[in-house]
C-alpha cells in the first residue's frame, strides 16, 4: 500500500491488518491489534496519505454508565461483559477473577436476563454497539460523569414480587427528601445538583416509577398515582424513614400531591418544581407548546391514538435526534432553549430522555392520562405546607395558570423565579435547595 501511494492513478484502497504489538523480548501470548488501513488523497496535486485506524472496543467509564443505566448491571457483571467483548472465554474470565466457571456462567445468565438477550453473541453485540455509541457521544458522557459521583442505586422489594430501582443522590447520611421525577426528565435533575445537595446535607431519594428506565410495569392507568403512593409507603418503611418532605418535578407534582393526600403525616411538606396544575379548562391546553398540545388533546379525547403519537417522539430520540426533540419542546428564543444549550444541562436532559423511553411509550401513556385532567381531588386531604417553585417564563405551564391555582388554597405558597422557565431546577439549583431547606424548619 505504501509503494502504491506514489502512483497517481491508484484509487483509494482499504485493507485490514493484524499487527503484533508485543516487544520482541515478550514471552507467552502475543498482544495483537487490528487496524484498518486506508489510502486518502486530500487534494488532487498533493501526495496521498496512508491512514491507520485502530479497530477495537473503546471501553471507558461512560460506556459503563450506559450499561448501568440501561440494564442495571453490577460492577462484577460489567467486567465479565468487558472480558467477553475482548474475546475471552468463560475459563479465561474465571481464572482472571479467581472464580469458578460455574459462578461466571451464572452471572452471564443474569446478564442475559437483564439485557433481554438469548445468547452470549447477542450480549456481546449489544455491548459492542454501546461502545461505538460511547465513542460518538463521548463529549456528552464526559460531561455527565461527575453527575454520578454523588448517586447510589439500590433495588427495593415491593409487594407482588416486584423490585423498584431507587436512586439516592447527595449526602449519604443526609436529611431525606423524596423526589418524584416527571414524564420527560427522569431523575437526572437530582444528579445535576448532586454536589450541592451533599453540601447542604440533603439526600434525595428518587424512586423510578414503573415503566420508566428498567422499573417493571405495574400500575393500571387510572389508579397509577394511588398505587405509587402505596409503593412509596413501602419504600419509606424499607429505608426506615418516618417522615420527609417530597419534591414533585414537572409531571411528578401530581404524584407528590397524591402521596401527601394518602400518606398524610409521613409527608412533611410538598415542593413542586415547574409542576403541572389540574386541567380545568381547555384554555390551559390551548396555551401549551404545539407538540405538548397535540399529546394533550389526543390523551384527552382519542386515547387509542396516543401510542402512535408517542412512538413518533420516541423514534426521534432512538435515532439520536434528541436535540430536535428538545427544540420541539422549547421554542427558539425561549429561556428554556437558552438554558438547554449549556452542554452540562443538555447532557443531563438527554440522559433523562433515554431514561424515559427505555420501555417504549407506556410511561408517557400513563402520565399523559393524568396531566391532561382535573386531579384536584388529591388536594382535598392535603393539609401540609405546599411551595410551588415556578419560572415566570415557563411556556408549558404558564405562570398565570399557576397563580390562579395557588390562590385557591390557603396552604399553597407560590415562589416565582424571574428570568427562568420550565428548566428552573437546572438553571437555579441553589435557589431550589434554599427553598428545600426551609421545609425542614
Amino acid at each position: 500500500m505504501l509503494l502504491g501511494l506514489d502512483r497517481p492513478d491508484v484509487a483509494e484502497q482499504v485493507h485490514i491488518f493484524n499487527f503484533n504489538l508485543s516487544p520482541s523480548t515478550a514471552t507467552g501470548k502475543n498482544k495483537t491489534q487490528l487496524f484498518l488501513a486506508k489510502s486518502m488523497r486530500f487534494a488532487r496535486n498533493q501526495p496521498a496519505l496512508l491512514c491507520l485506524y485502530a479497530i477495537g472496543l473503546d471501553w471507558d467509564k461512560g460506556v459503563e454508565i450506559l450499561l448501568i443505566d440501561a440494564f442495571a448491571l453490577s460492577a462484577s457483571e460489567l467486567q465479565i461483559g468487558r472480558g467477553l467483548c475482548e474475546g475471552k472465554s468463560l475459563n479465561d474470565i474465571a481464572n482472571e477473577r479467581n472464580r469458578s466457571v460455574h459462578t461466571i456462567r451464572t452471572q452471564v445468565k443474569s446478564m442475559l436476563h437483564k439485557t433481554g438477550t438469548s445468547s452470549q453473541a447477542d450480549l456481546v453485540r449489544i455491548m459492542a454497539t454501546l461502545t461505538a455509541f460511547g465513542r460518538r457521544q463521548k463529549f456528552k458522557l464526559a460531561r455527565i460523569l461527575n453527575l454520578h459521583e454523588t448517586s447510589e442505586r439500590i433495588m427495593i422489594p415491593l409487594e407482588g414480587d416486584r423490585n423498584m430501582p431507587v436512586y439516592q443522590v447527595g449526602a449519604p447520611d443526609g436529611r431525606p427528601v423524596l423526589f418524584i421525577h416527571g414524564m420527560i426528565d427522569g431523575y437526572d435533575a437530582c444528579k445535576f445538583a448532586g454536589k450541592l445537595l451533599a453540601k447542604n446535607n440533603i439526600k434525595l431519594i428518587a424512586p423510578v416509577r414503573p415503566s420508566f428506565s428498567d422499573s417493571p410495569p405495574a400500575y393500571e392507568i387510572k389508579t397509577a398515582p394511588e398505587e405509587f403512593a402505596a409503593d412509596l409507603h413501602h419504600i419509606m418503611d424499607y429505608l426506615e424513614i418516618d417522615s420527609a418532605p417530597i419534591i414533585g418535578h414537572m409531571a411528578g407534582s401530581l404524584y407528590a400531591f397524591a402521596a401527601a393526600s394518602i400518606l398524610q403525616e409521613r409527608i412533611l411538606a410538598i415542593l413542586n418544581i415547574s409542576g403541572v396544575t389540574p386541567i380545568k379548562s381547555f384554555r390551559e391546553i390551548l396555551s401549551m407548546s404545539p407538540r405538548q398540545r397535540v399529546v394533550a388533546w389526543t390523551a384527552r379525547f382519542t386515547p387509542n391514538l396516543l401510542p402512535t403519537i408517542l412512538r413518533a417522539g420516541i423514534s426521534q430520540i432512538d435515532r439520536g435526534l434528541e436535540v430536535e426533540f428538545m427544540n420541539a419542546l422549547y421554542a427558539k428564543g425561549s429561556k428554556d432553549r437558552e438554558v438547554a444549550q449549556n452542554i452540562d444541562v443538555s447532557a443531563a436532559i438527554h440522559a433523562g430522555y433515554q431514561f424515559v423511553i427505555a420501555q417504549g411509550h407506556r410511561a408517557f401513556e400513563v402520565d399523559s392520562h393524568h396531566v391532561t385532567r382535573d386531579w384536584s381531588s388529591y388536594l382535598e386531604r392535603v393539609h401540609q405546607r405546599v411551595v410551588l417553585a415556578h419560572g415566570t417564563l415557563d411556556q408549558t405551564i404558564k405562570i398565570k395558570t399557576v397563580r390562579e391555582f395557588a390562590n385557591l388554597y390557603e396552604n399553597i405558597e407560590l415562589i416565582e423565579h424571574e428570568d427562568a422557565g420550565q428548566l428552573v431546577f437546572y438553571q437555579k439549583p441553589d435557589a431550589i435547595i434554599s427553598i428545600l431547606n426551609t421545609l425542614f424548619d
